[in-house]
């Protein structure tokens, strides 16, 4: 239940239940805020780091991995655990015993059975299809070059490099150059092919950066992660996650009124990232 709360108060309401593949018992938590949780997620590659609370819950059960307990056949209890985190959820109908996958399982109990068709499962009430592969995200789609999972609103695939449909190019004296929209900030510039590149990569080393921090957050080494999320900010200050990391290390330390310059400035950066909102207030609250 603490694992259901946590979830439910960094991503608002669980609105379904996507099972995909029957012999794995592939699931994913489909929240109101667009986050898709992949149940296995260290299968399916989802940085668990991203989810705050779910450390904290680890911690206190005695285990490394708090979503797995969430795993069918997890020492017998998995879909005991399932049942309950679904019920705490507000579900109506939480058995999950019974499940023939892919199936939808929704919070007003209905069940929206699915048909695989090649990579991907079509739903028979017609809702938008789901990939075989998780994605993390909703809003993604699929690269036209090189079909690697790319933001919707991106114009230009980092993978590949292939201009996306409804991408414009501009020539001038300095070359080639393409409309970029960034998919954190929602910006749009026009930039060379290399200048992308080189915010591509200080985007990466940034979030890099982030991650450490988060992991001595979580050790409550807010000194060291402070200094980390500093050279993240410098890097990439278009990261609303970094500010909101700085932001709470320093309400952490007591440092309540350098807390909030950081928390609002990534408001700022994401007005409707909702975590950044209740973290503000919790400070605010605190000072």
């Amino acid at each position: 239940m603490k694992l259901a709360r946590g979830a439910l108060s960094a991503h608002d309401e669980l609105l379904e239940v996507v099972f995909v593949n029957k012999s794995t018992y592939d699931s994913r938590l489909v929240f109101s805020d667009r986050t898709i949780l992949p149940v296995k997620h260290r299968q399916a590659g989802y940085d668990i780091s991203r989810e705050f609370y779910a450390y904290e819950v680890a911690r206190e059960l005695g285990g490394t991995d708090p979503f797995s307990l969430l795993t069918f056949g997890y020492a017998g209890t998995g879909p005991t655990c399932y049942s309950a985190f679904l019920r705490t959820a507000g579900f109506r109908s939480p058995n999950v015993e019974d499940v023939e996958p892919p199936l939808k399982l929704r919070a007003d109990g209905s069940r929206v059975r699915g048909t695989v068709r090649g990579e991907w499962v079509e739903w028979e009430d017609g809702s938008e299809r789901t990939p075989i592969k998780y994605g993390t995200r909703m809003e993604e789609k699929h690269c036209v070059g090189c079909e690697a999972l790319i933001p919707m609103d991106a114009l230009y695939c980092p993978e590949c490099g292939v201009k996306q449909e409804g991408a414009s190019e501009e020539k001038g004296g300095g070359g080639q150059k393409i409309l970029y929209i960034d998919a954190t900030t929602g910006r749009t510039k026009t930039v060379t092919p290399e200048e992308l590149v080189k915010q591509e990569e200080a985007k990466n080393k940034a979030r890099e950066f982030n991650e450490h921090a988060v992991q001595l957050m979580q050790q409550r080494r807010f000194d060291e992660a402070i200094r980390e999320l500093k050279k993240a900010a410098e890097l990439y200050p278009y990261e609303a996650m970094i500010f909101m990391n700085l932001g709470v290390s320093y309400a952490e330390k007591g440092q309540f009124e350098e807390g909030i310059k950081y928390l609002e400035k990534a408001l700022s950066i994401d007005p409707r990232n909702e975590r950044v909102r209740r973290n503000l207030e919790a400070v605010k609250r605190a000072r």
